[in-house]
């Protein structure tokens, strides 16, 4: 019996086998510009898009917030996703223009529209809460950094 998705859709289309996956696996090796960081075989990426093909099958669309180097992404691109990709690019890693650069590159040849923020959004040093029932402290909260709210 196919797995239902969230709220009792089927997740459409023809099942891709743990073949299929290996053998995306080993093309994102050859293609990623990082060298080290895919590893077929150790579980990591396979148990991701394991999980996304539980509730999705391609050409599903997919957004990947904080999506680094795209790894993830360029495994569910291999896989016939319709990918997109936003990163602040604001890691130690992405500091390096090479690695910035073969990271948009890399996106570029899996067809995966990598959108770089250039705004992190944060909030306000002190953010007031409404004082509902709602969003009553629990006992096991710790007290604000910034003094009484």
């Amino acid at each position: 019996m196919p797995k239902r998705a969230k709220y009792g859709r089927l997740a459409a289309g023809p099942a891709i086998s743990d073949v299929e996956i290996a053998s995306a696996l080993r093309d994102l090796e050859t293609d990623y510009p990082f060298e080290g960081r895919i590893r077929p075989g150790s579980g990591e990426l396979e148990e991701i898009a394991s999980t996304i093909l539980n509730w999705l099958t391609p050409p599903a669309k997919v957004l990947d917030f904080g999506s680094g180097g795209c790894a993830v992404t360029g495994l569910l691109s291999i896989l016939g996703f319709d990918c997109s990709a936003c990163d602040d690019m604001g890691d130690p890693w992405a500091a390096d223009q090479d690695n910035r650069e073969k990271a948009l590159a890399f996106a570029r040849r899996r067809n995966i529209r990598f959108v770089v923020s250039d705004q992190v959004a944060t909030l306000p040093r002190r953010t007031r809460i409404p004082n509902r029932p709602e969003c009553r402290k629990s006992p096991q909260a710790r007290e604000s950094p910034y003094g009484e709210d």
